[in-house]
């Protein structure tokens, strides 16, 4: 397989998973501002469309052509984690009897079903900056992504916590974790869809992982 034949692979992976990563930002929008949180095929729908768009981003297309983490195990594994969680956390909370006797053991189990998402999307951002296959700076941008929604996260529980959970406050809370994550979904669909049409750049650093077929 040519050079140019894997580039383009790449450079389409990219450009579909970014489309995805748009499309799931759009759909969010459009749920928080019809307000439909019970309408679970739409979320259902967008969860799939936000998951596909990850996997395409861990595996690639045909030979890796694509993979920002370069078809690492770990990194791949962090993505594919992230791709499945809302399946797998609507999947354990429908197991889950809801009880006021089980007040802190759903607490703890709560905890962990943050923990284990945050916990895979540093590993995930992490390994896309060491494989850099995506190339400088915007090897970062996942990173600068999660920044933004976990500094978005606290402040609103610093806010919370200082009392300000009224009405008003708790509009400006949501609106903030909604603003969020708009900006990180849709900023990194929008990078990959740039990266995808800009022409190739003479690097040292491969954009694409050479394929061995």
């Amino acid at each position: 397989m040519t050079d140019a034949v894997v580039e383009a692979r790449g450079r389409t992976a990219w450009l579909w998973g970014g489309v995805l990563l748009v499309v799931t930002a759009a759909v969010d929008l459009l749920l928080a501002r019809l307000l439909l949180p019970g309408v679970g095929w739409a979320h259902l729908a967008r969860d799939a469309v936000y998951g596909a768009a990850l996997l395409l981003f861990a595996f690639g297309l045909r030979g890796g052509a694509g993979s920002v983490v370069g078809r690492r195990p770990v990194g791949v594994a962090a993505l594919v984690t992230l791709a499945l969680w809302p399946f797998i956390s609507s999947v354990v909370w429908s197991l889950i009897p809801i009880s006021s006797e089980a007040a802190l053991p759903l607490t703890i189990l709560g905890y962990g079903m943050l923990l284990v998402p945050l916990a895979a999307a540093i590993v995930a951002v992490v390994e896309i900056a060491r494989a850099r296959v995506v190339p400088s700076p915007w090897h970062r941008a996942p990173a600068v992504a999660l920044a933004i929604l976990v500094g978005t996260q606290v402040i609103v529980q610093l806010g919370m916590t200082a009392g300000r959970s009224d009405q008003t406050f708790a509009a400006l809370w949501a609106g903030l974790i909604e603003l969020s994550g708009l900006l990180a979904t849709a900023g990194l669909g929008i990078i990959a869809i740039v990266l995808a049409l800009l022409p190739a750049r003479s690097t040292t650093v491969p954009v694409f992982p050479e394929s061995s077929s």
